[in-house]
């Protein structure tokens, strides 16, 4: 099976943005996983896929809010604090989404458009905060705990 360039960097060095370019993936396959249940209407399967895509989610952007966000905020506030208030707005968009989902509410429309919106974000963090962190982040025990927590999500 043929890797891609992030995964072929994750698996050669300790490249931290190429592990977390991975976890974008993954959850992009997830995303795109609780699209397809929402189109073919499948109720039980969105509220599974929902719960563990919020979940994981949540983790993912508390991993960078624990491990990337403050020493790229060192390096460009503008753009870090930017980040941090997409997560505050994914967050809130979680919520409300998922009241939606509980109540059988929430449409198909209203979370693609929401997927949309989090692909560029995870475009933005790929090409701002990742790129950044595979030349400046070399703290081999961030490396260490962002790998843990990745392998334990999955």
């Amino acid at each position: 099976m043929a890797h891609t360039p992030a995964q072929s960097r994750a698996h050669d060095s300790d490249d931290l943005g190429a592990l977390l370019s991975q976890d974008h993936a993954r959850l992009d396959r997830l995303f795109q996983d609780l699209l397809n249940a929402f189109e073919a209407d499948a109720r039980v399967e969105v509220a599974r896929l929902w719960n563990q895509f919020d979940s994981d989610l949540r983790a993912h952007m508390q991993l960078e809010e624990e491990h990337l966000l403050p020493k790229f905020l060192e390096f460009n506030a503008p753009e870090a604090l930017g980040l941090m208030r997409e997560h505050q707005s994914i967050r809130d968009q979680l919520l409300q989404l998922g009241i939606g989902v509980d109540l059988h509410l929430t449409r198909h429309e209203k979370v693609a458009d929401f997927v949309r919106d989090l692909r560029a974000h995870a475009k933005r963090e790929d090409d701002l905060m990742y790129r950044w962190s595979t030349q400046h982040v070399r703290d081999g025990a961030v490396r260490k705990s962002v790998t843990e927590r990745l392998a334990a999500a999955h």
